[in-house]
């Protein structure tokens, strides 16, 4: 799974570049000759143009910002060296064919001047920012490697060498690297590793055994879904697997995963988020900012206790983090172990509206805000019902790949409310693994869509 910050990294140096450019281009002609300022504007941004689209065609040529590139701070800087005398180059060979070398000769000074000033003052700001980032947003991605093969002693040289010279080699990403050495291992080895590595807060592992060492993969893969850990295997796998497993790929290591899971490309992550926040911003400024003391003055009014009702809920990875409702119900002793029913004597009669309604749902977009939870994905329960239900309900801790949501697959399709039948709960399991499987953009906006309809119509057992 790609870096989250890598990933912006990509699209934030290209811009900081870009805009380099242009300013060294627009400082350069301004400070050089007066008289200078009597030439056509549109002779102004042809030179321009031109000077953007070489740098555009030259890292795109050499791959200044791919993502082989960003790992290591000292290539990229020797990339972008290169990439400013290739254009230096060309961009003089424009203005020989053209004629305008010699009127133009002081401007190309100042100007690549002015770039190498860009390019060193951009280095050495991210050289001196870069232990805040890495402190401040905890870059470092733990990973497991279980077994030993020919592939492995190369891909824990990769995982090691990045973590050990960070400072010299890497790029806005990291891992810690937990090598289990065992030559010969069975299923039931490899679960009990499974496990410790969960115990660990490790959701990653990679198993680098040959067939022949192994048998049972569909035992490790169930035992890695109930431990939420995502289990891939290093290419000497490959021939042998008879799952259909989908092909990824770890910088120059073949790597087969568990499942497709479209939220494992970080393009797919970031759009997803984007859609989070910009969502949950405009529900908060627009509906809430008016609609939360509307509702706060009649819960009060109703009964004595708090506006809003936080409660401990299972989130991604199995982390609980405190889910946000407008309280529906009178205070009781049981709001954590007992699940609503109808004719609930708990609930108020304004409780029973916004319930209804999901209404009581609205304060869970701040959750959205701060990261704990999406708009759309599957719902955060309880922690009770978690250690209930991961025992008795198949792949029911998959659901934990993902970020919890106000609304999911299974609420559109009336799977919703009070669950006392395992055979229904099976059902949102599979409608959640579905989503994880399916995911896409049109799909979150088709389900707020669902969801909108269903609340004005009312659909669903809710109580």
């Amino acid at each position: 799974m790609q870096n989250r910050y890598l990933y912006i990294a990509g699209i934030v140096l290209p811009l900081v570049d870009f805009l380099g450019i242009n300013v060294a281009y627009m400082v350069a002609f301004d400070v050089l000759n007066p008289t200078w300022r009597s030439i056509p504007f549109s002779n102004l941004m042809q030179m321009l143009i031109i000077c953007n689209l070489l740098w555009a065609m030259i890292a795109k040529y050499i791959k200044l910002y791919d993502e082989v590139n960003l790992y290591s701070l000292n290539n990229l800087f020797s990339l972008t060296t290169k990439s400013v005398y290739i254009h230096l180059l060309l961009f003089i060979a424009y203005h020989a064919i053209v004629g305008s070398f010699i009127t133009y000769y002081v401007f190309l000074i100042v100007f690549y001047a002015l770039l190498h000033v860009h390019l060193i003052c951009s280095y050495y700001t991210y050289k001196l920012l870069r232990p805040f980032i890495r402190q401040k947003y905890k870059l470092k991605k733990p990973v497991a490697l279980m077994g030993m093969n020919p592939e492995s002693t190369q891909l824990a040289y990769y995982f090691q060498s990045n973590n050990l010279d960070y400072s010299q080699t890497r790029f806005l990403d990291e891992h810690d690297c937990l090598v289990i050495e065992d030559k010969e291992l069975t299923v039931q080895q490899t679960c009990q590793h499974i496990q410790e590595v969960a115990q660990k807060g490790i959701y990653e592992a990679y198993v680098l055994l040959s067939p022949e060492k192994i048998s049972g993969i569909e035992v490790l893969i169930n035992e890695a879904k109930n431990h939420y850990v995502n289990l891939k295997f290093v290419s000497d796998f490959n021939p042998a697997l008879t799952l259909p497993l989908p092909n990824n790929h770890l910088a120059y290591f073949s790597i087969k995963k568990m499942d497709n899971e479209p939220l494992e490309e970080i393009k797919n992550r970031f759009a997803k988020r984007v859609f989070d926040i910009v969502f949950s911003l405009f529900v908060i400024v627009f509906i809430l900012s008016w609609l939360y003391p509307i509702f706060a003055l009649i819960i009060k009014l109703e009964s004595s206790g708090p506006v809003i009702f936080k409660q401990l809920r299972s989130g991604r990875y199995n982390q609980d983090f405190w889910c946000y409702k407008f309280r529906s119900m009178r205070m009781n002793n049981d709001a954590d172990n007992r699940q609503a029913t109808r004719f609930d004597n708990r609930v108020t009669r304004f409780g029973r509206f916004i319930r209804a309604t999901s209404l009581d749902e609205l304060p869970q977009f701040f959750n959205v805000l701060m990261g704990d939870m999406s708009i759309t994905g599957p719902r955060p329960h309880m922690l009770k019902h978690t250690e209930e239900y991961r025992g008795i309900i198949d792949n029911y801790m998959v659901r934990h790949y993902l970020k919890p949501g106000i609304t999911g697959w299974a609420q559109v399709n009336n799977l919703r409310g009070e669950t006392t039948d395992v055979q229904l709960m099976q059902k949102r399991i599979d409608h959640d693994i579905w989503y994880l499987k399916n995911w896409s953009l049109l799909l979150d906006m088709k389900i707020v869509f669902l969801t909108a309809l269903n609340v004005i119509a009312r659909n669903g057992e809710v109580y």
